[in-house]
């Protein structure tokens, strides 16, 4: 499963994924959300103890960031733990083990971020977190932390469109135009486009009286003709 992860200090932290997204809002709310479909935007209050949000040692999404990880590997070593460092052509390699359990880093020797984070058990693996591009410092806004604050930005008028876009937007649309002819071609209209539709005089799926019923065959369809699709 691929995912992006988003972190900033001190405990900002956002996951969005083809399952869904989930965030770590200011005021240290966990919310979650589809991400897609027709109700994907509303979110919802989850439990810091909800096992979705926790992986397979038990670890909240909200602590795998780069330093609690580091902080964890601390607390390892300090509760008895062994570490090993070891160079690679490619970066350092670090290795806890604890027990019969043992955790492999793969790490950038520039920036010192993980590349890889890998746990087996008794030899078997259990599981492995690849990360590719890192960037660091790029100034994320608060807001993007915040489901509610990106639904307050498109404002009343922005959650209007959106809310028509998925709920008109694979029907088929047509208008009567000024000079009576209709045009029965399918369109995929956007939001702001049906709004603009009526705004102008137009109907939406208004039937066509007797007279464009007979002129509909020989409706011109250029663009900037009386009868062509509003696009």
């Amino acid at each position: 499963m691929r995912f992006k992860f988003y972190f900033k200090q001190p405990d900002l932290v956002r996951i969005d994924t083809d399952r869904g997204q989930v965030t770590v809002e200011p005021d240290g709310e966990i919310r979650g959300r589809r991400g897609k479909g027709l109700l994907g935007k509303i979110s919802r209050r989850l439990s810091r103890e909800d096992l979705r949000l926790k992986d397979h040692e038990g670890i909240p999404f909200c602590d795998g960031h780069y330093a609690a990880t580091v902080a964890r590997i601390r607390s390892q070593v300090k509760a008895g733990a062994t570490a090993r460092v070891s160079a690679a052509p490619d970066g350092l390699n670090l290795e806890v083990r604890s027990g019969e359990k043992i955790w492999r880093y793969r790490i950038d020797p520039e920036t010192l971020f993980f590349r890889e984070c890998a746990v087996s058990e008794r030899g078997d693996p259990i599981a492995t977190t690849r990360y590719s591009d890192f960037r660091p410092n790029v100034g994320l806004e608060t807001g993007r932390f915040c489901f509610w604050a990106e639904r307050r930005s498109q404002g009343v008028v922005g959650g209007v469109r959106w809310f028509a876009a998925a709920l008109f937007g694979r029907r088929r649309v047509h208008r009567r135009s000024r000079a009576g002819a209709c045009s029965r071609t399918p369109c995929r209209l956007a939001p702001d486009r049906l709004l603009r539709a009526a705004r102008i005089g137009g109907t939406v799926a208004r039937p066509a009286s007797a007279e464009a019923r007979r002129r509909r065959t020989c409706c011109p369809s250029g663009p900037g003709s009386p009868s062509s699709c509003i696009r």
